[in-house]
């Protein structure tokens, strides 16, 4: 079964522009649906499009059919100067992965199937929180995860038409 590629990641210590800004996007405009879809199917799973919706004191950014701030470089650009950041890639055909920053610094990063095999400056840091190696699906354990560690689950009702994003224009796609 393929079940889509998308990377979730909130975000506290920006507003929602600035916090398209640090993610790499130059030109904000509404988007739909059918745009992110449209995109990941022109760019073959790679898409650059990146939609965001505040949520509290976090923003948080989907990716449909990305990957860009699942890698702690990216993620730790991010959160530099002091924002924090916890992102949750889910990918059929490579390793889904679960990683937190905080200003700009790796704090707790591990493989979404691997939650036992953490690294960072903190990888107990989520301690009884982290779940099992064996969990039937990890996926959704690591976006429990993330909800646990933001106070904000990822839930449909998260991004309503028209959506707020834009292309990133970083120097290099994932």
């Amino acid at each position: 079964m393929n079940r889509p590629i998308y990377t979730v990641t909130w975000v506290r210590g920006w507003d929602v522009h600035d916090t398209l800004k640090r993610l790499g996007v130059a030109d904000v405009a509404a988007l739909t649906w059918e745009d992110l879809y449209l995109r990941d199917s022109q760019t073959n799973g790679h898409s650059d499009l990146v939609v965001v919706a505040a949520a509290g004191d976090w923003v948080v950014a989907l990716q449909v059919g990305g990957w860009w701030f699942a890698f702690d470089g990216d993620l730790n650009e991010v959160t530099r100067d002091g924002g924090e950041a916890v992102s949750v890639m889910r990918h059929d055909r490579s390793h889904g992965h679960f990683a937190h920053s905080v200003d700009g610094r790796s704090r707790i990063h591990f493989l979404v199937r691997e939650p036992g095999t953490r690294w960072g400056s903190a990888p107990d840091a989520l301690g009884d929180l982290i779940y099992a190696d064996d969990h039937p699906d990890p996926d959704a354990a690591a976006l429990a995860l993330a909800a646990g560690v933001t106070g904000v689950p990822f839930t449909t009702g998260l991004f309503a038409e028209p959506l707020t994003g834009g292309r990133l224009t970083r120097g290099r796609l994932r």
